[in-house]
């Protein structure tokens, strides 16, 4: 990223449009750090350790099943699950489970096994593996992630399209590897074309990178309804975790494979990265609106 190419955006409480091919940011006046964060206006309760992951009372037993699940409908349900589990079957879903697993991918949708749900699963790593992902769909089309408790990996979900992301929380992101790239939940477009996907009423808790990162790495982008989230960073306390994002929101078409259009962003709270809020890069028909900071200000 070549930060000395953004020019300032001023911010208005109404919608704010940006143009494609023009490189943008709401950068702000400061970093929350310690204060204690508002509740949205609405009054709902965020994500977070108590309403997310495996459901507590439940009695769960040691998963002893495949890791490769190949029988289409398959229900993973209330387990204990010490491995990676690998879907290549459609209508997939795994339910209210612990994983506990330091690879690369403890849950990889293989192409063509659409229509998977994860539910109340709390998935932990040991930040030892370097371009991990808590979940993976990226390969297929119809997700359902909801209401998952994701830490200790590099980055916490990356969809395919047609996907549905609500209610997680997302938090230290932790990876081995000499430049790791922690994103919160990250579409790259991939493997041609990525359109469809909500994300919406999630606690993410990055660092170092973006809470919600956007790019045409791979194909085009368009459809993308980030609304009502909590966006946030590790501004104070210890641990190899305490970090901000670079933006809290990243999005960037300026690569040659495809474009990005159609990207909402709307009514989240907003904890102000290292350098912004939000960038946009390369991008057309990007709209936000109703984005607070922490303490409700208008950005």
């Amino acid at each position: 990223m070549h930060f000395s190419r953004f020019v300032p955006v001023v911010a208005l409480s109404a919608v704010i449009v940006f143009q494609a091919g023009v490189a943008s940011h709401w950068r702000g006046t400061g970093i929350v750090s310690a204060r204690t964060l508002l509740p949205v206006s609405d009054g709902n309760n965020w994500p977070d350790a108590t309403n997310t992951g495996m459901p507590a009372g439940l009695v769960p037993t040691i998963y002893t099943g495949p890791n490769v699940i190949t029988v289409a409908g398959t229900v993973i349900e209330n387990k204990i699950i010490n491995t990676y589990i690998e879907v290549r079957a459609k209508s997939v879903t795994i339910r209210n489970s612990r994983i506990d697993f330091d690879g690369w991918h403890p849950i990889y949708a293989h192409e063509g096994a659409d229509g998977l749900t994860v539910e109340r699963c709390t998935i932990t790593g040991h930040g030892k593996t370097g371009g991990s992902y808590g979940i993976d769909t990226s390969d297929i089309s119809g997700s359902t992630l909801i209401g998952n408790n994701i830490a200790g990996y590099e980055n916490g979900i990356t969809p395919g399209s047609n996907a549905v992301i609500k209610g997680n929380h997302i938090h230290d992101l932790q990876a081995g590897g000499a430049d790791p790239h922690y994103d919160g939940i990250q579409l790259g477009g991939h493997p041609k074309v990525q359109t469809n996907v909500l994300i919406e009423n999630n606690t993410i808790i990055g660092r170092d990178n973006a809470d919600v990162w956007i790019t045409n790495d791979f194909g085009s982008i368009n459809g993308i309804k980030v609304n009502h989230n909590q966006l946030l960073g590790k501004a104070s306390g210890t641990g190899p975790n305490v970090s901000l994002p670079v933006f809290t929101v990243y999005v960037d078409g300026a690569k040659p494979n495809g474009t990005i259009s159609g990207i909402t962003i709307t009514n989240n709270v907003i904890q102000r990265g290292v350098y912004g809020f939000i960038d946009i890069d390369s991008a057309s028909n990007v709209t936000g609106s109703g984005n607070v900071d922490p303490f409700a200000s208008p950005i």
